[in-house]
């Protein structure tokens, strides 16, 4: 018994090391907040407020989903997705965006193709339609209108030195860089890439132990 024992605390302490030395290094672990209601619904379909997630301390690149310094309020933070970096042209139209003129795509629908997500304002639910959008060889979720004028352009702009511009998953519900701006890509550090449970708790499936586009 004395050797099980002995044993047992080898490995435990074994493990917590590991953990230890990950989240010293490389790793970051998160609930996104559950206060900001626009923020939560604006990460939809990949993501949600209250969300539990693993991060991963890096480089940001193109296309990477990315925790930020929220510009407007220290201390706190925003999330969304690197789909222009310095010197870039940007367009936003209501569902596609255009990057030095090469537009987004939508390649299929996701399952279930529509999804519901409280109005920021009202409460009340609002059926989208989820795809998966293809940006420069990055696949990634994204929601949109089920009926809109794909085409009309919202937003043009160009991404200043040292700064990436950030795209929320949510076309419809965004809060992004069409909010707060352009912002220091030193200033996104971490790439969310693992959720280990959903808002929900264990007891949804769904949306536990998974990888994020």
């Amino acid at each position: 018994m004395r050797k099980f024992l002995r044993n047992t605390a080898w490995v435990v302490g074994v493990i917590a090391a590991i953990v230890v030395t990950l989240r010293l290094t490389i790793l970051r672990w998160w609930t996104i907040p559950v206060d900001d209601p626009i923020h939560g619904i604006s990460l939809a379909p990949s993501l949600a407020a209250g969300d539990f997630v693993i991060l991963l301390r890096t480089t940001p690149k193109y296309g990477d989903l990315v925790r930020c310094a929220d510009p407007g309020a220290p201390g706190r933070y925003v999330v969304g997705r690197i789909l222009a970096t310095e010197g870039d042209k940007i367009e936003l139209t209501r569902a596609n965006i255009i990057v030095n003129g090469r537009p987004t795509q939508p390649e299929m629908s996701c399952n279930p193709a529509k999804i519901t997500v409280p109005h920021p304002t009202s409460g009340a639910p609002v059926e989208l339609h989820c795809s998966i959008e293809a940006a420069q060889g990055h696949k990634h979720l994204r929601a949109s209108a089920l009926t809109a004028n794909a085409s009309e352009v919202i937003r043009r702009g160009e991404v200043s030195q040292g700064n990436v511009y950030l795209v929320s998953d949510n076309r419809v519900f965004p809060m992004d860089s069409r909010e707060y701006g352009a912002i220091p890509k030193a200033s996104c550090k971490e790439q969310v890439f693992f959720r280990v449970k959903g808002k929900k708790g264990w007891g949804d499936t769904a949306t536990r132990l998974m990888f994020i586009q």
